[in-house]
C-alpha cells in the first residue's frame, strides 16, 4: 500500500508496538517517527526494529 509510515507523536509516545503493527500491516519499506515539541526524528527500515524510549520522565 506504502513504502513509508510517518508518525507526528507528542513528545513521550513510547507505544512501539502500535507503529512496528501499523507498518507491516501495510508492508512499509522506511519509519519515520517525529516527536513534538522537541522535534526529536527517529528512522527505521525494518518495522520489527522500531523502539521508542519513553522521554516523557
Amino acid at each position: 500500500m506504502t513504502d513509508r509510515v510517518n508518525v507526528d507523536a507528542p513528545d513521550g509516545f513510547a507505544n512501539a508496538t502500535i507503529v512496528r503493527r501499523f507498518a507491516r500491516s501495510h508492508d512499509a519499506g522506511s519509519i519515520i517517527v517525529a516527536h513534538h515539541p522537541s522535534g526529536d526524528v527517529s528512522r527505521w527500515t525494518d518495522p520489527a526494529a522500531v523502539t521508542l524510549p519513553d522521554t516523557s520522565k
